[in-house]
């Protein structure tokens, strides 16, 4: 098992609409015989507990992780307001070098 480090902006919104930004880090355990998408996978799952464990509402979260000191995958995730609710989007070029 080796373990990458994980970065994190979080942008949030009280109920009074005040903005706040946090900055966050953890370390996540992987295997080498995970496919990329199995380990981008687990990351984006993590970020979502983070993001459903926040008591304010979460606007936008950015993220970086690093293995060795190298950036092996960057994204964010953003809410994207529809009548019926809002939903997480991500950006489309998230990539594991």
């Amino acid at each position: 098992m080796a373990r990458m480090l994980v970065k994190y902006v979080l942008q949030e919104e009280n109920k009074v609409g005040v903005e706040k930004t946090k900055e966050g880090g953890l370390y996540l355990p992987f295997s080498f015989g995970q496919s990329p998408n199995q380990i981008s996978d687990k990351i984006g799952d993590t970020l979502f507990d983070i993001i459903n464990k926040n008591k304010n509402e979460v606007i936008q979260i950015y993220f970086e992780a690093f293995f060795e000191g190298q950036k092996v995958l960057d994204g964010h995730f953003y809410t994207d307001d529809n009548p019926g609710g809002s939903t997480w989007t991500n950006q489309a070029s998230d990539t594991i070098h």
